[in-house]
């Protein structure tokens, strides 16, 4: 199935051309994917912390982002393997969205928390077809240099997430609609 998700290119004889572009491509995409998740994680996580959070709240956070991948890997990869992953990609990638703009229109503790589970299961989903995909861009033989430049360009994303995240945060915090002078806005309706 994994294998449909890829357009066939250059195929001489039964062998497929390998498709170094479309590693790259899967590489930038797996950086955007992972770093956005470690983003949207640190900057609710600083802005808890800013606006007072317990560390209750802070350890749940820490939790709802890590909890979900584990619990959800074994379902994730047989879901992986009996469905077309452009149809993954596409549904996960629309769930998160969904989420992050639902965590704008309500910043309060639980509702990120609870959203944060729903955006790190999106993750459980991604991985196992991020992690297929370069053997059929490339082949069986080419698989290891492939993985890698992907896993490079992931791992590059999540390290530059918390840095952006603190700067976004930082320069933009969080704001509630509605509330004082329209001209500016409070800041977030967190506890202090």
């Amino acid at each position: 199935m994994v294998e449909s998700a890829i357009l066939d290119v250059g195929q001489r004889d039964g062998e497929r051309r390998p498709a170094w572009h479309e590693v790259y491509i899967l590489g930038a995409l797996r950086g955007l994917s992972f770093g956005g998740d470690v983003m949207a994680e640190t900057a609710i996580l600083l802005i808890l912390v800013k606006h007072g959070a317990a560390g209750y709240a802070v350890m749940a956070l820490l939790l709802a982002a890590a909890v979900p991948p584990a619990l959800l890997a074994p379902i994730a990869g047989a879901v992986s393997d009996r469905l077309d992953s452009r149809l993954i990609i596409t549904v996960v990638a629309s769930q998160q969205a969904l989420c992050c703009f639902a965590m704008v229109v309500w910043p309060k503790p639980i509702v990120l928390i609870g959203l944060s589970v729903l955006l790190s299961a999106g993750l459980a989903f991604t991985h196992p077809v991020l992690a297929g995909l370069p053997r059929s861009m490339v082949g069986a033989k080419n698989v290891p240099r492939a993985s890698s430049i992907s896993q490079t360009c992931g791992m590059a994303g999540m390290i530059a997430a918390p840095a952006l995240a603190g700067v976004l945060t930082t320069s933009f915090g969080v704001r509630k609609r509605g509330a004082g002078n329209p001209g500016r806005p409070r800041r977030s309706g967190l506890p202090r």
